[in-house]
C-alpha cells in the first residue's frame, strides 16, 4: 500500500474528505547542469519529468 493510500484511508476513517488533505512530495537529487545520470539534472529537465505526473496543485 502506498503512503498516499494510507493517508487517504486514514482520512476516510477519521470522517474527513481525502481530497482535503494536502500531500507534499520531496524529490531528492542534484540540480545543476543537464545530465543523463539519474537524480542529476537541470531545472528544465526536472520540470519536464515532474509536471506530467502532477498536473494540478491546490
Amino acid at each position: 500500500m502506498t503512503a498516499v493510500r494510507r493517508i487517504d484511508d486514514a482520512a476516510v476513517e477519521g470522517r474527513a474528505d481525502p481530497n482535503s488533505i494536502r500531500k507534499v512530495y520531496n524529490f531528492n537529487g542534484v540540480i545543476g547542469a543537464e545530465s543523463v545520470a539519474p537524480f542529476q539534472e537541470s531545472v528544465a529537465q526536472r520540470i519536464d519529468q515532474l509536471s506530467p505526473r502532477y498536473p494540478t496543485s491546490g
